[in-house]
């Protein structure tokens, strides 16, 4: 996929968050439930999709942030959560549930 992940968040950041919770489409237009889960994948792709990594990595001893994709702003605020691509939803979720069932 190629596109600009650090203007992506930018946009989601600074654009689509609705000052009392909840994301949109467009400046112009309100929050709603399909464009909050619909941001917010943006976001985890933007912030995941050329280096996935384990949040654990953040918090790693050495301060070696290396593995992460650019993150727009603070990354101790900004960053998301990776999500699985087909399924939207957390790959830790998507690796249990297919341990359990196959």
């Amino acid at each position: 996929i190629s596109f600009d992940e650090i203007m992506l968040q930018r946009y989601i950041l600074l654009c689509a968050q609705d000052v009392n919770g909840g994301l949109r489409d467009k400046p112009s237009k309100p929050r709603d439930f399909y464009h909050t889960c619909y941001n917010l994948s943006g976001l985890s792709v933007a912030q995941h999709a050329s280096r996935p990594w384990l949040a654990d990595d953040i918090a790693n001893e050495s301060g070696d942030d290396s593995c992460l994709n650019r993150i727009f702003g603070d990354v101790t605020v900004n960053i998301v959560g990776r999500t699985d691509p087909v399924l939207n939803i957390r790959v830790e979720r998507v690796e249990v549930m297919l341990s359990q069932h196959f």
